[in-house]
């Protein structure tokens, strides 16, 4: 998956939420393990994880 943070964070809030996922199936089916804070959003953090 080649896209960026901020190109995934849609309402420029800082986060992504799970609608805006909808872009990448690979990040759908890895959303929940990405929340590691259990918040419903991916900070830059834990966005980072799922780059790796």
């Amino acid at each position: 998956m080649g896209l960026s943070f901020h190109e995934l964070d849609v309402d420029d809030n800082g986060l992504i939420t799970p609608p805006e996922t909808e872009i990448s199936s690979a990040l759908i089916e890895q959303f929940a393990k990405l929340d590691c804070d259990k918040s419903d959003t991916s900070s830059p953090r834990e966005f980072a994880r799922f780059k790796q």
